[in-house]
């Protein structure tokens, strides 16, 4: 996961215009790095307040 999550944003840093809260998905794979199985579920949130804002913003 956190490899396609690098991926992702490897694609939307060159279209930054285009996204929200490119921190919050750079946070979440730090912390997937530092904890994979992301057991305090941090690296979720930050991943899901990302998608909120992109969802919000493509309709």
């Amino acid at each position: 996961m956190a490899l396609w999550l690098i991926a992702s944003y490897d694609i939307l840093e060159e279209r930054k215009d285009n996204a929200k809260q490119l921190s919050d998905l750079l946070t979440a794979i730090e912390l997937l790095k530092e904890s994979p199985l992301d057991e305090g579920g941090a690296a979720g949130a930050y991943i899901l307040k990302f998608v909120r804002a992109n969802d919000l913003h493509n309709k």
